[in-house]
């Protein structure tokens, strides 16, 4: 189980620099970018607590905290996306989506 906890832990770190490089790039401003922010910011607690929940040999309670982990950065990188398309840095999708 140790090598999963290190390597949630890794995942946690490079999340968390990557919020550090988007913070530096202007975004995580004003309402919605800080609803952006906010979702990765929930990711990063439910890898840490997925990180516990593997040093604890639980399982169970590590893919719970994982699957949760997992939709917040879905969340949060479509609002992103969404963010970047409208300050034109980015075109629409394939369906006009982000």
């Amino acid at each position: 189980m140790g090598d999963l906890q290190q390597e949630q832990q890794q995942l946690k770190d490079q999340l968390k620099k990557l919020m550090e490089e988007l913070r530096k790039r202007g975004f995580g401003q004003g309402q919605q970018g800080q609803g952006e922010m906010d979702q990765l910011g929930h990711a990063g607690e439910a890898m840490g607590n997925a990180e516990g929940e593997l040093g604890q040999d639980n399982t169970d309670g590590a893919v719970e905290s994982q699957g949760r982990a997992l939709e917040a950065l879905r969340r949060g990188a479509q609002s992103l996306a969404q963010s970047m398309q409208q300050q034109g840095m980015i075109g629409p999708g394939p369906n006009g989506q982000p």
